[in-house]
This record gives C-alpha cells, sequence and structure tokens, in this order.
C-alpha cells in the first residue's frame, strides 16, 4: 500500500504537536509525496527514512540532521 492512499490527517499540525509514531509518519508521507520516500511508510526512524531526510534537507539548504525538526517538518508542509 502506497503511503499516499493511506488514511491520513494532513500536515496541518505542528511537529510538537504529534506522538512520535505520528510525527515519522506523516513525516514519511510528505517525503514520499515529494519523492524522496519510496519504501512504504511504517512509522519507524530507521536508515532508509534518515536518508530520504537527509535528501529532503540537503536539496532545501536545511541543516542535514536527519531527523524530522522542526524546520523540516514544516517546510515538508508547504510541499
Amino acid at each position: 500500500a502506497c503511503c499516499v492512499r493511506a488514511a491520513c490527517y494532513g500536515f496541518g499540525c505542528f511537529a510538537r504537536y504529534l506522538d512520535e509514531k505520528g510525527l515519522v509518519l506523516q513525516t514519511e508521507r510528505a517525503l514520499y509525496a515529494l519523492g524522496y520516500h519510496d519504501k512504504d511508510c511504517d512509522t519507524q526512524l530507521d536508515d532508509a527514512t534518515r536518508r530520504s531526510i537527509e535528501s529532503f534537507q540537503i536539496a532545501n539548504d536545511l541543516p542535514v540532521t536527519g531527523e524530522p525538526d522542526d524546520a523540516t517538518f514544516e517546510l515538508l508542509q508547504t510541499g
């Protein structure tokens, strides 16, 4: 199943309001929609997800942390 087809809350919440698994899932969905994440969205902040985040951060001149930090999450919301 594709991340984008799964039920989604949308990207209207800021990271601090989501639990960890919710934050990772929202991040994976956004990265998938933008072409940075090519595996199933599984709520795991694993190596594949971290690499996807790092690629997005590099492409958007963000500090490369591999974490769904506030700056990364907020930029992902804007698509």
